[in-house]
């Protein structure tokens, strides 16, 4: 869960 979490707000944040 947590890496999955961390996955997906790292996603946003480099593409944002």
């Amino acid at each position: 869960n947590f890496p999955l979490d961390l996955a997906a707000l790292e996603a946003p944040s480099l593409n944002g």
